[in-house]
């Protein structure tokens, strides 16, 4: 996921050759040599959740929608933030496209800028913000659908009954809320 929120590929061409060697040079290693091994690689391979400076990568605060991005980054947050709340996690439902309602990715604000003109300075600034991670969701698709373009307040209602990331949103979510049982 380092790499993944850096825009660096993670597909089997890409990666397959360099963890061929890895497992191949780690096998049978005892525990504590295999943590630092691999701790020391992750070290030297200098991409952080914060940015990789030799490849000019933002990290996740740069993090934003495009075609690398869409096809499992935002179903990654709204699961794991399911499965840290402890509830079940929802990932494999989340990323199933043959299912009879899959989940859309879903932008907080509608495409307006007349509607948050006093938030940014300009057009492109919004555009900017609005395909950012913080700005998007996970929405199963008919719910996204009827949604549309209309605003955050009549929006924050359907939220509400989301999974937890989406629910976060609107002030319900906290009311009553039973916490998970810690063991």
């Amino acid at each position: 996921m380092r790499r993944t929120v850096n825009y660096i590929r993670v597909g089997y061409s890409s990666t397959s050759c360099a963890m061929y060697r890895l497992c191949k040079g780690i096998r049978q290693f005892p525990l504590d040599a295999l943590i630092k091994v691999l701790s020391e690689k992750r070290a030297a391979d200098g991409v952080t959740f914060k940015g990789s400076a030799q490849k000019d990568r933002g990290g996740i605060a740069k993090l934003a929608l495009n075609q690398f991005s869409r096809r499992y980054i935002f179903q990654r947050i709204t699961a794991f933030t399911d499965a840290h709340s402890g509830r079940a996690d929802p990932f494999p439902a989340l990323i199933d496209r043959d299912q009879k309602n899959p989940f859309d990715i879903e932008h907080i604000w509608a495409n307006d800028f007349s509607l948050h003109a006093g938030i940014f300075t300009d057009q492109q600034e919004f555009q900017q913000m609005r395909d950012t991670a913080p700005a998007l969701l996970l929405l199963p698709a008919d719910i996204n659908r009827s949604l549309q373009d209309k605003p955050y307040g009549y929006k924050l209602q359907k939220y509400a009954s989301q999974h937890l990331y989406t629910a976060s949103l609107a002030p319900s979510a906290y009311v009553k809320r039973k916490e998970p049982r810690r063991c």
